[in-house]
């Protein structure tokens, strides 16, 4: 028997068994009470698979090749708690998360959102992010403060500098000195790529305030698959030297 991922079955029926390859603990997505659940593989696809007594099972695919998935657990590092937890444990996993003194994995790379703004107007944006729509971007003052509080909870840590689309802000230079400023040593920069493509000077600006890595979008040198995913042509941009 298959579902659809995240679809709900009859209440209280559990779904056939496929091979199980670990056990862990979820949440029912109804109601979020904390479950029992098994990672479980048919036809080489990890399921995630989980019942509540009230609402049913539920299934979702998280990974490909089950072997893989075993190499992969196999291959986590020890666990560690954030060296100051953000909270106390209170009611458990995952009702705690801020994170609390239970947590097992310590900060190690920390996103900031600078901006919900962005330059193009794709249609599978997860971020719902829309230039014409956007709320005023966080002020420097807010990111200082954003700097000094992942200091208190164990920094310095990696920063990666997201949003919405971060080179829609001009000041996004001062923002990776001022973080250098106070310590943080490697910033990452997730961007379309588009404004450092056409102005090689913003790009030298970023690179001279300290900026170590770039995570560039990129789906396809095809003009059909430019537009369903992000919503214009941009194959020429993308390829410009």
């Amino acid at each position: 028997m298959s579902t659809q991922p995240g679809r709900v079955l009859a209440p209280g029926r559990v779904l056939a068994p496929g091979r199980v390859l670990a056990d862990t603990r979820s949440v029912c997505p109804v109601c979020l009470k904390r479950i029992d659940a098994q990672y479980q593989t048919r036809d080489e696809v990890v399921l995630l698979v989980k019942n509540c007594a009230e609402h049913g099972s539920f299934e979702t695919p998280v990974w490909e090749g089950a072997e893989n998935f075993l190499a992969w657990r196999e291959r986590q590092n020890p666990a560690q708690t954030p060296v100051k937890p953000a909270r106390k444990t209170e009611q458990g996993c995952p009702y705690d998360c801020g994170l609390c003194e239970n947590h097992l994995q310590a900060s190690c790379c920390v996103l900031l959102e600078l901006t919900q703004r962005c330059d193009l107007r794709c249609p599978v944006c997860f971020a719902s992010s829309d230039s014409n729509t956007a709320p005023k971007d966080p002020s420097l003052d807010l990111v200082s403060h954003w700097y000094d509080r992942i200091l208190s909870q164990g920094g310095p840590f990696n920063i990666q500098l997201s949003g919405g689309e971060p080179t829609m802000r001009d000041d996004l230079p001062e923002i990776i000195r001022m973080g250098r400023e106070r310590g943080f040593s490697f910033f990452q920069l997730n961007t379309n790529g588009l404004r450092i493509a056409r102005d090689p000077f913003y790009l030298q600006a970023l690179a001279k305030a300290g900026l170590n890595t770039v995570f560039l979008q990129f789906d396809s040198l095809k003009a059909e698959a430019c537009i369903a995913l992000r919503g214009r042509d941009i194959v020429a941009e993308k390829k410009r030297p």
